[in-house]
């Protein structure tokens, strides 16, 4: 290697390397991280008929995972403890890694998912990725983009009213090829129970995700609405309509 390439190579590390010390972090109002914040939210599935769910959200406080300091937030959701690494940067709010409490060790995302992305202006889009949350069709990534379709809403829970909500709406879509399957696989590796899994479909499917988000400033996520579609080629079709709702937060 040249000796040239390698001096441009080390300058570039140098400015990286100040520029990351000298750039401010994003403002966190909008996904607030102080340490023993919390926030209680029913989670209620349309047309199912089962009694909402109760989740509980608590901010730990700052921890260290994969040599990035990030903000551990612990979430009880009937019994069951999971975590997720936040982190800050000067571009917005991100997933840096999660854990079950079944796994001993947090999984860091392979790239920065951001939750929210800096400056909060109508009309800013990025794009992500996310999973299937309610319908049982499998370990899938799901490619999304995020976009902010306003920010003066008003928002009324059982926490309260909550004026100029930041609204973000996350849509994405993609095809699960189940037919790729090779005749020794196990579908039960792979994240489906083929006696079980009612939304399993042996042949495939279109999976959809459309996602409304409210956020306030300097409470959080005050609400939100995910439907989520899967269309099988086999003519199995499924969809699950839950929103969340804040019911009691402290700051």
């Amino acid at each position: 290697m040249r000796a040239g390439v390698v001096r441009g190579t080390m300058v570039a590390v140098t400015l990286a390397a100040l520029l990351a010390c000298t750039r401010k972090a994003a403002d966190d109002a909008y996904f607030p991280l102080a340490t023993g914040r919390s926030w209680t939210y029913t989670l209620t599935a349309e047309d199912s008929g089962e009694t909402p769910i109760t989740l509980q959200a608590t901010i730990e406080g700052p921890v260290e995972v994969g040599g990035v300091k990030v903000t551990r937030e612990r979430i009880e959701v009937q019994g069951r403890k999971h975590f997720l690494f936040i982190g800050v940067d000067e571009h917005g709010i991100y997933r840096h890694a999660t854990q079950s409490d079944q796994d001993p060790t947090p999984s860091l995302a392979g790239e920065r998912d951001y939750f929210l992305v800096m400056p909060l202006e109508l009309g800013k889009s990025w794009k992500g990725v996310a999973g299937p949350s309610f319908l049982e069709v499998g370990d899938t990534d799901v490619p999304i983009e995020s976009t902010v379709e306003s920010t003066t809403e008003t928002i009324r829970t059982p926490a309260g009213e909550f004026k100029d909500c930041v609204r973000v709406h996350v849509t994405g879509s993609v095809e699960i090829r189940n037919e790729f399957l090779e005749d020794d696989d196990d579908p039960a590796e792979k994240g489906h129970d083929a006696d079980n899994d009612e939304d399993w479909d042996p042949v495939g499917g279109t999976f959809t995700l459309d996602e409304q988000t409210w956020y306030a400033k300097d409470v959080g996520v005050v609400k939100s609405i995910v439907t989520e579609t899967f269309k099988g080629k086999s003519d199995n079709d499924d969809r699950a309509r839950v929103t969340t709702e804040l019911q009691a937060f402290t700051r």
